[in-house]
């Protein structure tokens, strides 16, 4: 892919159902605008998680939590319930990704990981 061609899908394809690969090349700029594009999903999906380390002293003050019982709540359950989801979430993505067309697997996870961000714009 970075040498500026991309394979077509077989799939939408039946008729190039062998094993050669057919590679049409890739405008410059599009490189770039997919590098962006999935730059700033990633960094919108993940931003829950790299926004809550640097306040864990000021969560577990919000909750009245001592020291101790912030870092193991906050610090240690919260990031191993992400790694919980996140790790079986990726098997089954990657699983899907084989099967499905990935433009669409990458639109609904997209809006289903970005669904709870923007339910926080009704919490009072």
């Amino acid at each position: 892919m970075l040498s500026g061609y991309s394979p077509l899908s077989v799939q939408s394809k039946p008729d190039l159902q062998t094993k050669e690969e057919v590679y049409q090349p890739i405008m410059e700029w599009k490189k770039y605008y997919m590098v962006a594009l999935f730059s700033l999903v990633a960094a919108m999906l993940f931003a829950d998680q790299n926004l809550l380390a640097p306040h864990l002293t000021a969560a577990g003050h919000d909750f009245h939590f001592t020291d101790a019982e912030r870092d193991a709540k906050l610090g240690g359950a919260i990031m191993g319930a992400f790694f919980a989801v996140g790790a079986p979430s990726a098997l089954l993505l990657g699983w899907l990704g084989d099967r499905f067309n990935r433009v669409y697997l990458l639109f609904g996870v997209v809006v289903f990981g970005e669904a709870p961000c923007m339910a926080t714009a009704w919490v009072t």
